[in-house]
């Protein structure tokens, strides 16, 4: 016998096919829970998850809710709102987020809300959603749980579907920078040729909350090697939470991926690298063009495997 946490732990683990049914059967109460409701719900829960609980223990728990929860045979029965209280965080969560977004000044003027997933077809948010945005339009499509699934079928069929985003991440370039002792901190200086540089410094090529054309380059922009003698330039492209980071080094940085570019030993410093990144479906893909000999290199980074 096990008791809170520990027994439920065992009967996931164990019982793949009655965990599937419990949270089913808990989706349908998601959805046919009122916000008006005054009665009581009733849960059935599987004989392989009381066999593991230690009675005592649910019991004791039942008596700090006295007349709120009654438990017979393989039968919870709650009254509405302990099951409304379990909605209580998750909506008001959502109505945060959604008023954190109305307030940026891109969709403050938005009237219209479309409410899509399985959470969308809870009554009990879509009463909290309506009382928090009485001057909104709220929309809430017929079989609202599949319209994802569908979207992403639809998706899979035709990435360019979805003609523009919003980047969620900011991108760019590590490079070197001269040293400016008023912007730049003095650990990330060194020598060089004589000349003191800045490491670290990120280049931004795509800044958080851009609005991105799907299939569009953005701009370019022109690297020259850093050394006469280099034969190859390698960009290290990485991504921020941050909207305008300094360095590669911050908080937030992460480097997703790297190109290696060929040039000419004999070409010296002048000639120029133009680095371009073109967000498409699920991919970022980095072109560098040699702006002498027009050769394009290129590298793709998936966005499903740690981009966002």
């Amino acid at each position: 016998m096990f008791s809170g946490k520990r027994a439920f732990e065992e009967f996931r683990q164990d019982n793949i096919e009655d965990v599937i049914d419990l949270s089913g059967s808990f989706e349908m109460k998601k959805k046919s829970i009122t916000a008006s409701q005054t009665d009581t719900e009733t849960i059935r829960i599987p004989s392989a998850l009381s066999a593991l609980c230690d009675p005592a223990d649910v019991t004791k728990n039942i008596q700090k809710i006295s007349g709120k929860i009654t438990y017979r045979k393989d039968k919870l029965k709650i009254d509405y709102d302990i099951l409304q209280s379990w909605f209580d965080v998750s909506c008001r969560r959502t109505i945060e987020h959604i008023s954190s977004l109305f307030r940026q000044p891109k969709i403050k003027d938005v009237d219209t809300i479309l409410m899509v997933g399985g959470f969308s077809e809870s009554s009990v948010l879509k009463t909290m959603m309506k009382s928090a945005f009485q001057n909104k339009r709220i929309i809430i499509p017929e079989e609202a749980g599949t319209a994802v699934l569908k979207g992403a079928v639809m998706f899979g069929h035709n990435p360019l579907i979805i003609q523009s985003r919003i980047a969620r991440c900011s991108y760019g370039i590590s490079v070197y920078r001269d040293f400016d002792p008023s912007t730049h901190p003095i650990e990330k200086s060194f020598l060089h040729e004589g000349v003191r540089k800045c490491k670290d410094v990120f280049a931004l090529h795509v800044m958080k909350g851009q609005d991105l054309v799907v299939g569009q380059a953005q701009t370019s922009q022109r690297y020259a090697k850093f050394d006469e003698k280099q034969i190859t330039l390698d960009f290290e492209i990485y991504k921020s939470s941050e909207k305008n980071p300094r360095f590669v080094t911050d908080p937030g940085c992460e480097l997703v991926g790297k190109l290696e570019v060929n040039v000419s030993a004999e070409s010296g410093k002048e000639v120029g690298i133009l680095v371009k990144m073109i967000f498409g479906g699920t991919e970022i893909v980095v072109e560098a063009e040699n702006e002498k000999t027009k050769k394009v290199q290129k590298t793709t980074l998936n966005l499903l495997l740690g981009m966002r």
